[in-house]
């Protein structure tokens, strides 16, 4: 690489490509496998984000939401879902690269329905509380027209709390959809 006499943002970038050589050199297959061992860390981490998608179903199931419903009769490319079934919603959990890629950083998110499966009426107001977060906490699917709330999971913690933590946020707005507390899920009991 020739960038020309005393540059140095040129000889750094030469110590960066030598350094991402030697580091391509020391992975299984050497820098030819490079692609193929990126491909396959990626391909695991999305398979663990559908696997905790079921995870956080069961979870919920645990925490007192009725049992999880077969997933929607139509897929979506780049959306993976678990519904739940409360008494004047349906509560949709889940994957969407769509909305992880353009409105926040995390790949899950608890879609409204009304228990027909159409976007439930009311609920913008009833989710306000969340629309007045900076930055809102509620949207707008461009797809469906439900109101779309994003989970966060924590980073670094234990199964147990990355699970508790979106589902204790599924349990607040159950709540302010007017449909808790249910026993043991958001309440004290």
């Amino acid at each position: 690489m020739d960038c020309g006499a005393n540059s140095t943002t040129c000889t750094q970038m030469c110590r960066n490509v030598r350094r991402a050589r030697r580091r391509l050199s020391e992975l299984p297959g050497g820098a030819d496998a490079a692609p193929i061992h990126v491909a396959s860390k990626m391909a695991r981490q999305l398979a663990q984000l559908f696997t905790r998608v079921d995870d956080l179903g069961r979870a919920g199931e645990a925490r007192g939401l009725d049992a999880v419903m077969e997933s929607p009769p139509r897929a979506r490319p780049g959306h993976y879902e678990r519904r739940w079934r409360m008494a004047t919603t349906t509560l949709g959990l889940c994957l969407s690269v769509v909305q992880w890629a353009t409105l926040r950083e995390t790949p899950f998110w608890l879609l409204t329905y009304e228990t027909a499966g159409r976007p439930a009426r009311g609920v913008a107001a009833r989710l306000a509380l969340l629309a007045a977060e900076v930055p809102p906490r509620v949207a707008r699917d461009a797809e469906t027209g439900c109101s779309v709330v994003p989970l966060f999971a924590p980073t670094g913690a234990d199964g147990d709390t990355v699970l508790a933590e979106p589902v204790g946020q599924v349990a607040e707005v159950a709540c302010l959809l007017g449909e808790g507390p249910i026993s043991g899920f958001g309440s004290p009991t």
